[in-house]
C-alpha cells in the first residue's frame, strides 16, 4: 500500500476463543496500513456497548471471523447484520465453519492455510476485498471467489462463488476511498499557533495544545491522533484534506494563543477534513490560573460539537492554579519532549522539580518529575545517582497518586518508577493497569503499557496496546518498532519483522530496528544478514552485542572478542546485561551469570525483558537465573 494513500477504517467482529488467530490478523492489517480497530482496543472505562457502536458506525470495512465459536455470538451476528445492511461486509473464516442463515449468500475467504505472513497472499486478497467495500462497490464483488472446504456446497453457492470471482478478476482501483478520511470520531489536534509576539511564549501554546489533546484522550469515544505525528504539519497546517488523509482522522481541531501577561485567548476552530470547512469555533478569554478549566472546556465543547454522547468530562485532577508553577511544567514539558540529550532531560528535570516547589500540590507536575527521573537513571546517570533518582521518584509518584487517583499520568509513573526503581514487575501490574484504563487513548501511556505487559509475556494484550498506539500515531516510526517488538519477543518473527523495516522506511536512522532486524536473522540461521544488520544499527548496546555474537557463529573468534572489548571499554557495567546476553550466545553460563549479577547491582534496567528475551533461553531451566525471576515477580 502507498505510503501516502488513506488508511481504511477496518473494524474486526470475532468471539472471544477465537482471539489467538485475531491478534495477528489485526497486527498484519495494520502493517499494511489499514486503520484497524477490535475490542482489543476496548478504552478502559468506556461502555461497552456504546463504543462498539461508535467504531462500526465509523468503520469503512467490517471484517467478521466466522468460527464455530462466532456463530453461536449475538454480539458478532449483531455486528456482521451491520456491516451486512450498510454493504460494508468482509467474512472471513480460519475453520471452515458455515456461516449462520442470512450470511451464507456472502462468501468468506479462507484464512486456513494463513501462517502469520504480513504479505502473503491471502493477505493481499483480504486487503482487496477491503477496499472494494470501503470504495463502495457492491457487496456482492466484497470478497474473492470463496474457498472454503465446505461439507455440503451447493451448486447455486458454487456458482455465485464463480460470479464474486469474475467480478473481482478484472482487478480494483487500489485503496480508492469515498468519503471521510477516518472513522467519524477521530481527530487531531494541531499545534497551536503563538499569536504573542514572543517566540519564548511558544512553550506556552504548545503546551496548550498538548493538554487539550490529554484531556480528549480521557474521552473514551473518541479516536485522538498523538503529537509526533501531528507535528509534522507544524503550527500552519496545509490542506485538511490532506492532513486528514495522513493521520486516517475525520476532523481536526487548530487553534492559536494571545498572551498579554496573566491573561490568554485562546482560539479554537474544528474542521472537517472531508470538505475543508470550519465546523465550530469559539474564542475563550481566561486567566493563565484558569487554563486547566479552559482546556477541559474547549474538549467538552468538541465532543459536543462530534455528537459524542458521553458524561461531560470534569476538571482534571492534578493542576493548578500557581502561574510559575504551570509556566515551569510547561518548559519541563517541552525540554522533554525535544528529547535532544542528556541536557534536555535534565532540564525537563530541574523545570518540573521548580513546579513541584512552587506548588507541592501540582500532581501532574509531579507525576512527570518522577517519569523523567526514571528516564535519567536508566539513561545516563553513575550507578550511584541512579539509586538516588530512582528512590526519590518512587516517592514521587506515590504522592502524585494518593493527590490524583484517576490521573492516568499519576498511576503511569508510579508503575513507571515501581518497575524501574524495585524490578518488581509484579508490584507494578496494578498501576499500569489502572494508567490504562484510565488514559489508554492517550498514546504516551498505550505505549508504556504495551512495552510492560511484552515484559510479562502477556502477548496479546500487548499487541492490542500497540495497535490502539500505532492507530494514534500513524506516522511516528518509532511507534512501529513498539508494535515489532511486542511479536519478536513473543518469537513472532515473521509479523515481527515487516513491523521494523515498515520503521525504517519512514526514518532511517531510527535506533534499534536494525539491531532487531539483525537479531530476527541470526535466530532464522542468516548469520551473513544478521551482521550486515548490526553493521547499520546505530545503537552501540544492541550493535556491539549482536556482531559478538554472530561474528562467533560465523567463526571469526578475534572479532567476536573484539566487539564485546568495545562493548565493556565504553560503557562498562552500564552493559552488565549485554554482556549477560552475549555470554548466554556464546555457551558460557557461568560468565553469564556473573554478568547478571553485575547487572543486578547495577539496578540494570535490561532485565526487566529477561522473561521474554530470547538471546537468554540458554539460561532458562538454570536455578540461579530462574530466582532472579522470580524476584523480579516474573516468574
Amino acid at each position: 500500500m502507498p505510503e501516502t494513500a488513506p488508511q481504511p477504517a477496518v473494524f474486526i467482529s470475532y468471539a472471544r476463543a477465537d482471539r489467538p488467530q485475531v491478534a495477528p490478523l489485526a497486527a498484519a492489517l495494520m502493517a499494511r496500513g489499514c486503520n484497524v480497530w477490535w475490542d482489543g482496543m476496548m478504552e478502559g472505562g468506556a461502555a461497552f456497548a456504546k463504543t462498539i457502536e461508535d467504531r462500526l458506525e465509523g468503520a469503512q470495512a467490517v471484517v467478521v471471523v466466522w468460527s464455530e465459536a462466532s456463530i453461536a455470538s449475538d454480539w458478532v451476528r449483531d455486528e456482521a447484520g451491520f456491516g451486512r445492511d450498510r454493504k460494508r461486509l468482509v467474512p472471513v473464516s480460519f475453520d471452515g465453519t458455515e456461516p449462520p442463515l442470512g450470511f451464507r449468500q456472502y462468501h468468506s475467504l479462507d484464512l486456513a492455510g494463513w501462517k502469520g505472513d504480513h504479505d502473503a497472499g491471502l493477505v493481499n486478497e483480504l486487503l482487496r476485498a477491503i477496499s472494494s467495500v470501503a470504495s463502495g462497490e457492491a457487496l456482492e464483488r466484497s470478497v474473492p471467489a470463496a474457498r472454503l472446504a465446505r461439507r455440503a456446497i451447493s451448486r447455486r453457492t458454487a456458482l455465485i462463488a464463480g460470479g464474486a470471482a469474475v467480478a473481482t478478476a478484472g482487478g480494483l482501483g487500489w485503496w480508492k476511498f469515498a468519503g471521510g478520511s477516518g472513522q467519524a470520531n477521530s481527530i487531531a489536534v494541531m499545534p497551536f499557533k503563538n499569536l504573542s509576539g514572543d517566540p519564548g511564549q511558544a512553550f506556552f501554546s504548545d503546551g496548550l495544545a498538548e493538554e487539550i489533546r490529554t484531556t480528549l484522550s480521557r474521552n473514551g469515544a473518541l479516536r485522538i491522533a498523538a503529537p509526533t505525528s501531528t507535528a509534522e504539519f507544524g503550527s500552519q497546517p496545509d490542506d485538511p484534506r490532506k492532513i486528514g488523509s495522513k493521520l486516517g482522522v475525520s476532523y481536526l481541531l487548530e487553534g492559536s494563543v494571545r498572551r498579554a501577561g496573566d491573561t490568554a485567548r485562546i482560539a479554537a476552530e474544528l474542521i472537517d477534513t472531508s470538505s475543508g470547512f470550519s465546523q465550530w469555533s469559539q474564542s475563550f478569554d481566561r486567566q493563565v490560573t484558569d487554563i486547566f478549566a479552559v482546556q477541559t472546556e474547549i474538549a467538552n465543547v468538541v465532543a459536543e460539537a462530534l455528537a459524542i454522547r458521553v458524561t461531560p468530562l470534569k476538571e482534571a485532577e492534578g493542576g493548578t492554579r500557581n502561574v510559575g508553577a504551570f509556566e515551569a511544567y510547561l518548559k519541563g514539558t517541552a525540554a522533554f519532549r525535544s528529547d535532544r540529550s542528556e541536557a534536555s532531560d535534565r532540564e525537563a528535570m530541574a523545570r518540573f522539580a521548580e513546579a513541584v516547589q512552587l506548588d507541592p500540590k501540582f500532581a501532574l507536575a509531579r507525576a512527570r518529575l518522577a517519569y523523567v527521573m526514571i528516564v535519567v537513571a536508566n539513561s545516563d546517570a553513575s550507578p550511584q545517582e541512579a539509586r538516588g533518582l530512582y528512590q526519590q521518584a518512587i516517592d514521587h509518584a506515590k504522592q502524585a497518586a494518593a493527590a490524583a487517583p484517576h490521573l492516568a499520568q499519576a498511576q503511569l509513573a508510579l508503575g513507571f518508577a515501581t518497575a524501574y526503581g524495585t524490578r518488581n514487575l509484579n508490584a507494578a501490574r496494578t498501576a499500569y493497569d489502572k494508567a490504562y484504563d484510565l488514559g489508554g487513548g492517550d498514546v504516551s501511556v498505550a505505549i508504556p503499557y504495551a512495552l510492560f505487559s511484552t515484559y510479562l509475556g502477556r502477548k496479546d494484550v500487548a499487541s492490542a496496546a500497540a495497535l490502539r498506539a500505532a492507530t494514534l500515531d500513524p506516522l511516528n516510526a518509532a511507534t512501529f518498532r513498539i508494535v515489532g517488538l511486542t511479536h519478536y519477543y513473543a518469537r513472532d518473527y515473521d509479523a515481527a519483522l515487516p513491523l521494523f523495516e515498515r520503521s525504517l522506511k519512514m526514518q532511517a536512522d531510527l535506533r534499534n530496528s536494525h539491531g532487531y532486524i539483525g537479531n530476527i536473522a541470526f535466530f532464522r540461521g542468516k548469520f551473513a544478514e544478521a551482521k550486515a544488520a548490526y553493521a547499520q544499527e546505530p545503537q552501540d548496546l544492541i550493535a556491539k552485542p549482536g556482531l559478538a555474537i554472530v561474528e562467533l557463529k560465523l567463526g571469526n573468534v578475534a572479532a567476536a572478542e573484539s566487539a564485546l572489548a568495545q562493548l565493556v571499554d565504553k560503557l562498562g557495567d552500564n552493559s552488565a546485561f549485554q554482556q549477560m546476553q552475549v555470554h548466554a550466545q556464546w555457551g558460557d553460563i557461568e560468565a553469564a551469570l556473573a554478568a547478571m549479577r553485575r547487572a543486578q547491582a547495577a539496578n540494570d534496567s535490561g532485565l526487566l525483558i529477561a522473561k521474554v528475551d530470547p538471546l537468554l533461553d540458554p539460561l532458562r531451566g538454570n536455578a540461579e537465573f530462574s530466582r532472579l525471576l522470580n524476584g523480579m515477580g516474573l516468574s
